[in-house]
């Protein structure tokens, strides 16, 4: 049995500020074919709008709000909120508030950084 505590997993600052703990993922894990991390993003910083090819997404909101984009839907997310990103679907979130959005995410197949694709 593996078991992970969450607050033994390294943090990794993107270059957006967001701080990335990847907790379950086949680099660090038993885990094959997906992953799971918990994202904080500080107040102000918006994700850059991207898409995965292949990746299905979720977030779900743990503490704070966010507007979320996806596609040309935007919407306000909040603690107990979740939603699921399709692959090829355009998205981005951001933390208008002054206070941490703390969100975890899963990704199957396993989120590689390749994977995701930058938009304007």
């Amino acid at each position: 049995m593996e078991i992970k505590a969450l607050n033994e997993i390294a943090e990794i600052v993107a270059p957006d500020k967001s701080i990335i703990r990847e907790w379950v993922a086949p680099a660090n894990s038993r885990a094959k074919k997906m992953s799971m991390a918990e994202i904080t993003i500080p107040p102000g910083v918006i994700v850059p709008p991207h898409y995965h090819q292949v990746i299905e997404e979720t977030y779900f909101i743990l503490e704070g709000e966010g507007e979320m984009q996806l596609g040309e839907d935007t919407r306000t997310m909040r603690a107990g909120d979740a939603v699921v990103i399709q692959p090829n679907e355009r998205h981005t979130i951001a933390n208008m508030t002054d206070k941490p959005l703390k969100m975890y995410v899963t990704c199957v197949p396993a989120w590689t950084f390749e994977e995701s694709v930058f938009v304007d």
